[in-house]
């Protein structure tokens, strides 16, 4: 019958390894409590002190409203705005995200699925002077994105208009890139646009764009097209 295993004495006899037992308990116990307190209340409270106020590459502070869920895997975000030297310039409400942040640590931002209720783009950004800065690159992957409704007012990009959005998009290290964009119309003209760009590592693209821009819309705005003109956009470059 084979005899039960007694550490104790092993670790006795060897007081570093004690030390080495304890510590790692420790810091096993740390991970496991920081993990559960994020997910609280004043976890997610703390969470959004470390996010307000951030600039948003130069185009403004961010402001964040009303964080639930789990924080470092499937949250939602009631609602935020960014606001610029004169004011705020787009919001946003009821935005849920899944993603895996300790994909961080390879500096990879990997988010599963986005989606957000409403997105309204007011005016055009002030965007404020930069340093130049050199990192390394990251890899971007968002599996799925889609906003259900997204309001571009008058003289941002032309005439006010409501679109849906859904997107998908992928962006490795190498410079590679893999992404889907489709535009649908919700009030306006009627501008819509599905889009397909892949970019190999040697930066040699692929693009197929299908898409109408009507009359007096968005895209004949971005086209300038002559008043009254419309066009229907398809196009495939190598």
């Amino acid at each position: 019958m084979a005899m039960p295993l007694n550490p104790f004495p092993l670790l006795r006899r060897r007081p570093w390894l004690t030390a080495l037992v304890v510590l790692l308990f420790a810091l096993v116990s740390a991970v496991v409590i920081t993990r559960h307190w994020v997910s609280t209340e004043s976890g997610r409270d703390f969470v959004i002190s470390q996010i307000d106020g951030r600039d948003v590459a130069g185009y403004g502070r961010l402001s964040v409203r009303r964080l639930e869920g789990d924080p470092l895997s499937d949250f939602t975000v009631g609602s935020l705005e960014i606001r610029d030297s004169t004011g705020v310039w787009l919001t946003a409400e009821k935005i849920d995200l899944s993603w895996s942040p300790f994909a961080l640590l390879s500096r990879t931002v990997d988010i599963e699925n986005l989606s957000v209720s409403g997105v309204n783009v007011l005016r055009r950004p002030v965007r404020s002077d930069r340093p130049d800065t050199e990192s390394d690159p990251w890899e971007i992957r968002l599996g799925k994105a889609t906003i259900d409704r997204l309001f571009v007012a008058e003289g941002v990009a032309g005439p006010e208009s409501a679109s849906g959005i859904s997107a998908r998009f992928q962006n490795a290290r190498n410079g590679s890139i893999d992404a889907q964009l489709r535009i649908s119309p919700l009030e306006g003209a009627g501008d819509r646009i599905e889009a397909r760009i892949l970019r190999d590592p040697n930066s040699a693209f692929d693009v197929i764009i299908d898409g109408t821009a009507p009359a007096g819309g968005v895209f004949a705005h971005l086209l300038r097209l002559p008043e009254g003109a419309s066009a229907v956009v398809t196009a495939t470059a190598a």
